[in-house]
């Protein structure tokens, strides 16, 4: 799973697993939070993958992977391709030796009006097995937001 991340303050690639390492050294108390959004417009849906490393008080580092993939149409694949990205981003950020991030915060919503809902239980319950924390709305602040910009 080797994707170029970029910075978002300026554009540049970065390899996510050096930089984060690096950042981490400097600032040993930043957490890191991870998060994907996705759109679908015509014939293709946008995927936005963030890595926040935050310190408290301090604001954070944003990197962000965005891909682009033929429309997917059915807001459950769509929405589980979501999580099991965000999953794998910090599974190789694990694996690679950089420590385990804090959240993975999922676009769903708890509220059951929203079709959203549906994936609830099984997001949560995947990201736990995986010894994550899940957030959903409205605290999924990397993916509700950071992720739905960069979406955009």
């Amino acid at each position: 799973m080797k994707r170029e991340f970029m910075r978002l303050r300026d554009n540049v690639k970065v390899d996510a697993v050096s930089y984060l390492k690096e950042k981490l050294l400097e600032t040993p108390d930043a957490e890191i939070y991870i998060g994907c959004d996705s759109q679908t417009h015509g014939r293709e849906t946008t995927y936005a993958v963030v890595i926040v490393l935050h310190r408290a008080g301090q604001g954070g580092h944003v990197l962000y992977f965005k891909e682009k993939i033929p429309a997917i149409r059915e807001i459950a694949q769509r929405l589980w391709r979501e999580v099991e990205t965000s999953v794998e981003v910090a599974d190789y950020l694990l694996e690679n030796g950089v420590k385990r991030a804090k959240y993975i915060d999922i676009d769903v919503n708890p509220d059951k009006k929203y079709k959203s809902n549906m994936l609830l239980t099984s997001a949560i319950g995947l990201v736990n097995w995986k010894g994550y924390e899940g957030r959903t709305k409205p605290t999924a602040f990397c993916a509700s937001y950071c992720a739905d910009k960069i979406c955009k």
